[in-house]
């Protein structure tokens, strides 16, 4: 129990470093190999394989050439989608509805965001909706309101992450879902 406890130290120290103590991702991840590296010195942790590394330098590039080929197309749209002035054109229509504030917030929090999301995913939704949320309310409410307005689907991306974790926990892919919703 120990060993399995030295080896998960490094995700513990990185969890830690991000969630109490506030450092940059980059930082505690850093930090995360550093104690990684002292732990295969000290002869702690298992035995350094070369087997191992090229596995996970394998498993690694794949996973960073699959993220980067969602990312960076999903990044270009967004600049064109926001120098083209859709999120202020979308903003003119919702406003022009004329309906309440309470019922534009339905509507873009259960309407408007999760179409935006599932035509484009990356987030584009909340470049719209944002604007429009911190316009009808205060700042901090807007972007409440916007944050719990997201967990209602699954975020672009995020929802394969859903997927894959619940058929690695063995579990139904709702379940997975309305568990991180909830947390």
């Amino acid at each position: 129990m120990s060993s399995l406890l030295l080896q998960m130290s490094p995700i513990a120290l990185v969890i830690a470093l991000i969630l109490i103590v506030r450092r940059p991702p980059v930082q505690a991840a850093l930090a995360g190999v550093v104690l990684v590296l002292v732990l295969w010195a000290l002869d702690a942790a298992g035995p350094v394989s070369t087997t191992i590394a090229a596995a996970i330098f394998q498993d690694t590039t794949i996973l960073f050439l699959s993220t980067a080929c969602v990312i960076v197309p999903g990044l270009a749209f967004v600049i064109l989608v926001e120098r083209g002035g859709a999120p202020q054109a979308i903003g003119a229509w919702v406003k022009e509805l004329g309906w309440t504030p309470p019922a534009q917030v339905i509507f873009i929090v259960l309407g408007l965001a999760p179409l935006l999301e599932a035509m484009t995913g990356f987030g584009v939704s909340l470049i719209a909706t944002v604007p429009l949320l911190m316009g009808l309310f205060t700042r901090q409410s807007g972007m409440k309101i916007a944050l719990a307005g997201m967990v209602i689907m699954p975020w672009g991306t995020l929802g394969l992450a859903t997927v894959i974790g619940a058929l690695l926990a063995h579990l139904p892919a709702e379940t997975l879902g309305s568990h991180s919703a909830l947390i």
